[in-house]
């Protein structure tokens, strides 16, 4: 996660691989005083572009998106 590529080791290609196998992650949202962690269920389309993820409406992270 550090932004500097000479810390950076895994092909995206392999990291692409991982990604339908796992389908499982966290959406992170950084705040001022805090961050807010959620679990999410996703999918990867078929374009590697673009994810399809669930977030319960009653979510914080869901209610800073409507903003």
């Amino acid at each position: 996660m550090h932004p500097n590529s000479i810390y950076r080791e895994t092909e995206t290609v392999r990291n692409l691989q991982f990604v339908p196998e796992t389908g499982f992650g966290h959406l992170l949202r950084s705040l001022e005083n805090y961050a807010l962690v959620s679990h999410i269920p996703f999918l990867l389309m078929e374009d590697a572009q673009e994810v399809e993820l669930h977030l319960v409406r009653s979510n914080p992270i869901a209610h800073l998106l409507k903003r």
